[in-house]
């Protein structure tokens, strides 16, 4: 009985391991995006596009739903808010609760919070 805990305990640690990142994504990564501008549904909060896709962490490649790579940017600066405008972000997925209410009338978009943001030059 012994040996078979110990041997259990052994797999998990080689899969656990084992288990290695495809997309290793740096805390301090800016994503290369562009700011497309406002929607129907929420008017003060603008889509902002992902433009360099290849290096985005999974939950950016792989959204729940919405017109992926356009995201509803949250806490995008007043001065970055310039259709057309090429920037450079750091960002995260939403906490629960976090989301501002939208009718959802037009095109779907889901939501990313900006944690910094600036010019792409």
């Amino acid at each position: 009985m012994k040996h078979l805990k110990l041997s259990l305990i052994l797999i998990i640690i080689i899969i656990c391991l084992s288990c290695k990142d495809n997309n290793p994504v740096q805390e301090n990564d800016y994503f290369k995006a562009k700011v497309i501008g406002t929607s129907v549904d929420c008017k003060t909060i603008y889509i902002i596009e992902f433009v360099d896709t290849t290096l985005l962490p999974d939950y950016i490649k792989n959204p729940k739903f919405g017109m992926y790579p356009e995201f509803w940017a949250l806490n995008l600066p007043d001065s970055l808010k310039i259709r057309d405008l090429n920037i450079k972000i750091k960002c995260r997925e939403l906490i629960e609760g976090e989301a501002p209410p939208c009718t959802f009338i037009g095109p779907t978009y889901r939501f990313i919070f900006i944690n910094s943001a600036k010019r792409d030059e």
